[in-house]
């Protein structure tokens, strides 16, 4: 059964088809039923297509479509969003099914057009001891202090995330060696310094703070030349394991030092 005007709606085929139906039905003033008829596949369709338009354009069904919409981008962010330190996470670095990781897609950018980049991968020394000695809760700490250091020292066009455990990376586009060699102390000292300021030396009775072991990889080498190029857009683990190497030859020299991958 299909509601129409008192007028009636006139649900036979002519010249102008479908639209007359619809037009009919968009005038509709007063609900009255009509007497049923067998409709085709393609009039069915349009009728429907138009009341979901008509019942779309309702405030209501705006303001759910808004919501669901904010929930979706919520969830997203969350799945990317490390829940520790509220830095990004592991998936939003190196991507997954539905998405491409933000390594990927800073290589490529740097490989197209020629860019500077290096990539960090940054340890936080001793964290064993610090769960073993002073509690997990004091190397949760340590870990949210690590995060807003990163915050503090790079930029907000750097990609800084939390990989995992007390391991996080750095993606600093654009910037020259110096630069980068620059920003290690900066980051080293903030770290140091936000410590003691934070008061969680003292907490938890830590007689000096804690330092971290720095793996960097540079995309180009000492001559200004890219390390790779065209047909390589898929090596971005390579590169990103070349920063891992780095960092773990700085655990191995003693720790609490940056150390620069060499080809």
């Amino acid at each position: 059964m299909i509601e129409g005007s008192g007028e009636g709606v006139n649900l036979k085929k002519n010249a102008h088809g479908h639209e007359k139906i619809i037009g009919k039905l968009m005038n509709i003033k007063k609900p009255l039923p009509l007497p049923a008829r067998n409709f085709t596949e393609l009039e069915a369709r349009d009728i429907l297509a138009w009341t979901t338009r008509k019942i779309n354009k309702t405030p209501i069904v705006k303001d759910l479509f808004k919501e669901q919409r904010i929930r979706r981008h919520e969830a997203e962010e969350a799945s990317l969003t490390d829940t520790l330190t509220g830095l990004r996470n592991r998936t939003y670095l190196l991507g997954d099914d539905r998405n491409v990781g933000e390594l990927e897609q800073e290589f490529n950018r740097a490989i197209r057009f020629g860019n500077d980049l290096a990539i960090l991968v940054i340890d936080l020394d001793h964290f064993k001891d610090i769960n073993d000695k002073y509690s997990h809760a004091a190397g949760d700490e340590f870990l949210k202090i690590l995060a807003d250091s990163m915050r503090k020292s790079f930029r907000h066009s750097d990609v800084i995330a939390r990989y995992g455990g007390e391991e996080f990376v750095a993606i600093l586009p654009e910037l020259k060696k110096r630069e980068v060699k620059a920003l290690m102390k900066r980051f080293h000292k903030n770290y140091k310094k936000l410590q003691i300021e934070s008061g969680l030396l003292n907490k938890y009775f830590v007689s000096k703070p804690n330092t971290l072991s720095i793996g960097i990889a540079f995309l180009k080498d000492d001559n200004g030349k890219s390390r790779y190029g065209k047909g390589d857009e898929k090596k971005y683990r390579d590169y990103f394991n070349e920063a891992d190497k780095a960092m773990y030859n700085a655990k191995r020299l003693g720790r609490n030092r940056t150390v620069v991958f060499k080809p």
